[in-house]
């Protein structure tokens, strides 16, 4: 017969299996599944102690992917992050660790890459959608009319 800890490590081994987990996620998730602040408290102690829970490891994980797979802009990772529960101190550590990719040369790459498959809409048009996907990807405004300024008047040219 497995005792409520025992049970809750298997849990959070479950759900590590899957991918790496803040420490507020996992105590979320365990407290989903109706476990003891007492015994999740233990977990999270454990689970930190084998290096399984580890918040700044965890952002690295999640800046690195986040530029490789799905590009937005820092203060959107910076916003997810805060909703799984990362400190800001620790978000920016981790962004300080992994070196100052900037959010203009992230937008440019994204905008020329979209940019190529609007190309055959009016000028107008493009420009408006253009505009729209970088702003739902968390850019600031100056860094898009920059961008989509100079990709409109290269295009013209």
């Amino acid at each position: 017969m497995q005792t409520e800890l025992e049970k809750a490590k298997i849990s959070a081994f479950r759900l590590l299996k899957f991918r790496i987990r803040s420490k507020k996620e996992m105590e979320n998730r365990l407290k989903q599944k109706n476990f003891s602040s007492l015994i999740i408290r233990e977990v999270l102690d454990f689970l930190s102690d084998l290096g399984y829970l580890d918040d700044l490891a965890f952002a690295r994980s999640w800046i690195i992917n986040r530029r490789q797979l799905k590009p937005r802009s820092k203060r959107l990772i910076t916003y997810e992050l805060r909703q799984k529960g990362i400190d800001s101190d620790i978000i920016e550590q981790a962004f300080g660790l992994l070196g100052n990719d900037s959010d203009f040369e992230t937008a440019q790459e994204l905008a020329k890459r979209k940019y190529e498959k609007l190309k055959q809409l009016s000028a107008q048009t493009a420009k408006q959608r253009l505009i729209g996907f970088l702003e739902r990807k968390g850019f600031s405004s100056a860094i898009i009319i920059n961008i989509v300024k100079g990709l409109i008047n290269n295009d013209e040219q």
